[in-house]
């Protein structure tokens, strides 16, 4: 599998210690005896993760953190207590290559000895993965304990009922394994403010990913038969229709789930793949949707001009963006501002539908026989007066008139676009051949922007200076002497070095000139000279606020704004 090597040579070619270090650390190990990584570490000389990072990096296997892991107890319990916490050891998955693989976590893989005599012991291909210590602790205390308890143990996870009532998740006395691991799998999601957790079918196992804050990360695996027991239970909870939401969503089923004081929906989407039954479990909270509308992002400038379009009694506001960019955070945060502070009656049409919002009026075209085309939907949605009209999903030819005819008739209307930029939205609406310009270009009160960046850890916050390659890549090499940002990575991140997601925004409003230009079918570039000429600030120089502000990074902000300098080609205007 990989040559026996010495763990002093590995650090002191890490970086981790000199040979000085290495020297007195060999010395006092021959006096007092014990490991030298155990030496090393309790001096304080080398941080544990940071010594097993360089060993798994040097030996060609993973590092993993197993409080970030969803483990089966099934497959922890392969190997018996005994032999797991003398070798400081724990079987964390098994499966792959015709089932004959069992994954191994342990802070030594350079005991090869021990690897051969699991082998041997289980009949199994072992495959060894580093990790601390205290997480193959804990998890083994968390498996074992369960055998040892003579109290029932508290569930974590309930399922809410129509009518309010709270049920667990698992019942205690007819509990499964497979049972015990989704409640395992969604309550660590919970725990790592996942969006959603996938399950993707492979061969011989399962593999589980989270998606936080827009990332995909590998969980754990699971084998065939235990995947195959969670497709039931999944299934089996979709028929139990005391606790199926009746809301028309996309997804295949909707539940409840109550985390302590929180609530939340679980949207479970299943599909057909080559290789088996592919599970999405979308977990909605409500501050994913509805926030404070001054906690968006907006910097200050910006906020003051967006403040006043989104008061406006009448006319149309777009919110235009890529998937997975924050719209429908922003107009269902301001649908909800207008409702509290105004006491405004929100109608919404979504197709896919967003949260369920008690005090939105929600409908779902697309599963809704009265509803036959665009002008039947908003006509009916205008029958009722609301005062608010959202539109998810502006994508039609037919919905962008239909939206601006609810404007003109004196609605406020909120909808989102799939758009790069505020300018590229613009120029999408104006080839719309149904597009009346008049209507438009008098109706629209403007056009916002957004992308959505990782927030760096607050926890784990590190100066650094970028070289100049990084500042030349976002056009900051005049900031070559500000100190700059990165998370290092911790346990409140998860090792990421990021926590959360903010907003950058580009704010367009429509003003005299721009509209008569508009009128007069004036030349793309004469309409961009007017855009930039309004004050509005591209993305990328939106972003570059917030990397200064501390917020976020570089590699985020080029990541994000990518659509618009590969459309313009950066930064336009002098406040950019």
């Amino acid at each position: 599998m990989f040559r026996k090597l010495r763990l002093g040579d590995v650090l002191r070619k890490a970086g981790l210690i000199d040979e000085k270090t290495l020297a007195d650390a060999l010395d006092a190990q021959k006096q007092k005896g014990g490991k030298l990584g155990e030496y090393l570490v309790s001096a304080g000389l080398v941080r544990e993760d940071d010594m097993l990072k360089a060993i798994a990096e040097q030996v060609g296997v993973p590092f993993v953190r197993l409080k970030h892991y969803a483990v089966d107890p099934a497959v922890a319990r392969i190997l018996s207590e005994d032999i797991c916490r003398k070798n400081h050891i724990a079987a964390i998955a098994f499966g792959d290559r015709a089932g004959q693989v069992l994954t191994v976590a342990m802070d030594d893989p350079f005991d090869l000895e021990l690897i051969d005599n699991l082998s041997k012991m289980t009949g199994l291909s072992v495959t060894p993965v580093v990790s601390v210590r205290d997480d193959i602790r804990s998890l083994l205390n968390s498996v074992f304990a369960v055998e040892k308890s003579a109290q029932p143990v508290e569930p974590e996870l309930y399922l809410v009922s129509r009518n309010g009532d709270t049920v667990p998740l698992v019942t205690e006395g007819v509990e499964s394994m497979a049972d015990l691991l989704l409640e395992k799998l969604i309550t660590q999601a919970i725990r790592e403010n996942a969006q959603s957790l996938i399950m993707e079918p492979r061969r011989s196992y399962l593999q589980i990913k989270f998606r936080i804050d827009g990332f995909l990360y590998d969980r754990t695996h699971v084998p065939v038969q235990q995947y195959l027991a969670l497709l039931a239970m999944l299934r089996d909870l979709s028929t139990r229709e005391q606790l199926i939401l009746e809301t028309p969503f996309d997804e295949s089923f909707v539940v409840r789930l109550a985390f302590g004081e929180e609530r939340m929906e679980l949207r479970v989407g299943l599909i057909e793949t080559v290789l088996g039954t592919k599970a999405v479990l979308h977990l909605l909270r409500r501050d994913m949707y509805i926030r404070d509308v001054s906690e968006l992002g907006f910097e200050l400038e910006a906020f003051e001009i967006f403040e006043k379009l989104m008061t406006a009694p009448e006319g149309l506001l777009l919110v235009c963006g890529s998937s997975h960019s924050g719209k429908t955070t922003t107009v269902y945060s301001v649908a909800n501002y207008l409702y509290r502070a105004h006491n405004s009656f929100v109608m919404s049409i979504e197709a896919p539908m967003g949260l369920l919002v008690d005090h939105f009026n929600q409908l779902h075209p697309t599963r809704n026989p009265d509803f036959e085309n665009a002008d039947s939907i908003v006509l009916r949605a205008l029958r009722q007066d609301p005062d608010v009209l959202l539109i998810d999903r502006l994508s039609t030819l037919d919905s962008v008139p239909q939206a601006l005819f609810a404007a003109a008739v004196g609605k406020f209307v909120l909808c989102t676009y799939f758009a790069e930029t505020a300018f590229d939205a613009l120029l999408h609406l104006l080839d719309n051949p149904k597009l009346d310009r008049y209507t438009f270009a008098t109706q629209t009160l403007g056009i916002v922007a957004q992308r959505l960046v990782r927030r760096i850890c607050s926890k784990c916050a590190t100066v650094y200076h970028p070289n100049l390659e990084e500042l030349q890549k976002v056009d900051m090499l005049d900031y070559r002497d500000y100190d700059f940002y990165c998370g290092a990575g911790c346990e409140e991140c998860f090792g990421t070095g990021y926590r959360g997601q903010t907003g950058i925004f580009q704010v367009l409003r429509f003003n005299r000139e721009l509209t008569e230009m508009i009128l007069r079918r004036s030349a793309i570039k004469d309409l961009l000279e007017a855009v930039e000429q309004t004050g509005m600030m591209n993305l990328r120089s939106r972003g570059k606020k917030k990397i200064l502000a501390g917020l976020t990074t570089i590699d985020e902000v080029l990541r994000e704004t990518y659509g618009e300098e590969r459309l313009y080609g950066g930064p336009r205007t002098a406040a950019g």
